[in-house]
């Protein structure tokens, strides 16, 4: 839960007006993510998405993927945070991102969408 507690200190957050349709988290929900990923996210970033989700920082704030993305560089290896997906049936869902992503064309791998990057990245 400190993990939780911590985004508070990067900032101001708000939240889509999906959030009002977010579902809770029930365990068909997670079985049905267990079955398109074929395994489970720890809980704690369960608990992250259900208490974030479809939020955003009301100023910039970025992480330094693992892997950079090729819109960023060595010398700025800052990746602006956009909104974070949540759980729920809109367009910024976990399940729309995973459908849509999730073919041989787009992400080959299977992957659990936390938030968008504003370049369009996925983290």
């Amino acid at each position: 839960m400190a993990t939780l507690n911590k985004i508070q200190e990067l900032g101001a957050f708000a939240y889509s007006s999906e959030k009002e349709g977010q579902f809770e988290l029930t365990k068909s929900m997670i079985s049905g993510v267990e079955k398109t990923l074929g395994i489970l996210p720890e809980k704690e970033v369960l608990d992250f998405v259900s208490q974030y989700g479809f939020g955003y920082f009301s100023g910039e704030v970025g992480i330094i993927p693992i892997e950079l993305p090729p819109v960023v560089t060595k010398e700025d290896p800052v990746c602006p945070v956009g909104r974070f997906f949540g759980f729920g049936d809109g367009k910024n869902s976990i399940n729309n991102i995973i459908k849509t992503y999730s073919i041989p064309e787009q992400i080959s791998i299977r992957f659990f969408p936390l938030c968008d990057g504003v370049s369009g990245d996925l983290f």
